[in-house]
């Protein structure tokens, strides 16, 4: 009976991790078709109940930045750009953060800042990436 009572549990912990799962990409989808829309805020909102259910989902808070910038939120979205480089340094799309990252600095006018988010360089970004000319960008116009 006890062998029976933990299979049972077990597999509705599992249920529970795989609805949660698809809750979030679900409340992602549905931000990034916000986002298509040029709803950014609606989108923002969608992505930031993702990251309420998960604070680990690191695509939430990537579509997150991506939402800010666009709107043109800068400080907002290399706030979230430096936190997902600080918490989720093995993130799949890390080279995409990187650009909102050295996008968001650039809308700041902050020339300095834009070089250091590439700084693991080679490793990390493409070599052709826009975060790579927006750098290249900022040091041609200092002064």
């Amino acid at each position: 009976m006890r062998t029976l009572y933990l299979l049972l549990l077990n597999c509705c912990f599992y249920s529970f991790s795989f609805a949660q799962q698809d809750s979030l990409k679900i409340l992602v989808n549905e931000g990034t078709a916000l986002h298509d829309k040029g709803d950014y805020e609606g989108a923002i909102k969608k992505y930031e109940e993702a990251i309420g259910l998960d604070k680990t989902y690191a695509r939430a808070y990537y579509e997150k930045s991506l939402s800010l910038y666009v709107s043109g939120k800068y400080q907002d979205c290399a706030d979230v750009c430096k936190y997902i480089l600080d918490k989720f340094p093995d993130y799949v799309d890390i080279k995409h953060v990187y650009v909102n990252y050295g996008s968001a600095l650039d809308g700041l006018n902050d020339c300095v800042a834009v070089v250091s988010p590439i700084e693991p360089g080679p490793r990390t970004i493409a070599s052709g990436s826009l975060a790579l000319m927006k750098a290249t960008k900022a040091l041609k116009s200092r002064p």
